[in-house]
């Protein structure tokens, strides 16, 4: 899942600010009658789901770019 980030309001006049983030978002999922496999899951949250979210900058845009 891709998700886009922008922050409206930049400092006017400083060329590095970051005016979006584009992050990649991953979220792992195991199926519920499968987890007693998953011996690395925490046997206290095993019930609980999404288990795992992670992202990836996928890209950075600065103020001053023109992009």
């Amino acid at each position: 899942m891709g998700c886009t980030v922008r922050y409206p309001n930049p400092r006017p006049g400083e060329t590095d600010d970051i005016s979006e983030v584009k992050l990649l978002m991953y979220v792992f999922y195991p199926d519920k009658n499968k987890t007693d496999r998953c011996y690395w899951i925490p046997q206290e949250t095993k019930n609980q789901y999404p288990w795992c979210v992670a992202w990836s900058v996928d890209e950075l845009v600065r103020q001053g770019s023109g992009q």
